[in-house]
């Protein structure tokens, strides 16, 4: 803040005097010229950042298929009970988690919500904890998980995701 400035502002005085505005210091604007915000937010490059943005939510949907593909098995290995139920678990617990992510970040918000909830389920269970009914709540997680990815389903998935969710709520709290 130059010395001009800090002049300006001692010479308010009393609030309840006449406001004062105080011009911009545009020294930038001079030294550098302007146009340079104008150049960032062209057309071409809005339309550049907009195709970046796109094919990387593209990724992230495919990575998020992949890992609700794989989360088909490992819920099969709970019902086992043992030690692979144990490794299976941790695994839904991470898949999970990067599902969650990778959907939240490509507007797969619906996806996003099961997959927390999943993950939440899952952390605070032991494999030994495993009942039919908690096992029956996994399943469902995990195969609406992968149908809703299938059918490309972004957002909340508008009533039908409600409905879901609160299907799902509805279980978790019989289990």
């Amino acid at each position: 803040m130059t010395s001009v400035r800090i002049q300006q502002m001692a010479d308010l005085g009393d609030p309840a005097d006449e406001a004062v505005i105080l011009a911009a210091d545009r020294s930038l604007l001079r030294k550098f010229g302007g146009g340079l915000l104008d150049r960032a937010l062209s057309p071409e490059a809005i339309k550049k950042a907009e195709a970046f943005i796109s094919s990387a939510s593209n990724v992230l949907y495919l990575d998020c298929m992949d890992e609700a593909a794989r989360l088909q098995p490992m819920v099969g290995l709970l019902g086992k009970g043992g030690l692979d139920a144990e490794r299976s678990l941790k695994r839904i617990i991470a898949t999970s988690f990067a599902i969650k992510s990778k959907a939240g970040q490509s507007g797969y918000d619906l996806v996003s919500t099961l997959a927390k909830s999943l993950l939440l389920r899952c952390e605070e269970l032991s494999a030994a904890q495993i009942t039919p009914s908690t096992l029956k709540i996994i399943t469902w997680h995990a195969q609406s998980i992968k149908r809703i990815l299938e059918l490309n389903i972004k957002g909340l998935g508008g009533e039908a995701g409600r409905a879901l969710l609160v299907e799902i709520d509805r279980l978790r709290v019989a289990a």
